[in-house]
């Protein structure tokens, strides 16, 4: 009997989102065995995302439900199958901000 084991291929898409609107980073993996799959919030530190994640057979979304400005920015997504060490792939969420009107009175 023989056993292979491939160290793991991510992809990870940037996202364009509409403030208030719901935006959607997926990582997808390809690995033999299964990968453990992280999103992380890059920063300092970075922050490992523990919310709004979707978990698919190869695949971990991050989901999040009304996007602000505060949520732009770089995010990575990390996968290990224990062969080869931890494999990552960064994205980026840019925000497109709703107009907001200001309004001057002269006196």
């Amino acid at each position: 009997m023989f056993l292979s084991a491939d160290s793991p291929l991510t992809t990870a898409i940037s996202q364009t989102g509409d403030e208030t609107l719901t935006a959607l980073l997926t990582c997808t993996v390809s690995s033999k065995p299964e990968s453990t799959i992280k999103w992380f919030r890059l920063g300092s530190p970075d922050i490992e995302i523990t919310e709004g994640i979707i978990k698919g057979n190869k695949s971990l979304e991050y989901r999040i439900a009304s996007v602000s400005r505060d949520d732009a920015g770089d995010y990575m997504c990390t996968a290990d199958n224990g062969y080869g060490g931890a494999v990552n792939s960064n994205t980026s969420l840019v925000v497109r901000c709703k107009f907001e009107s200001v309004f001057f009175v002269l006196f």
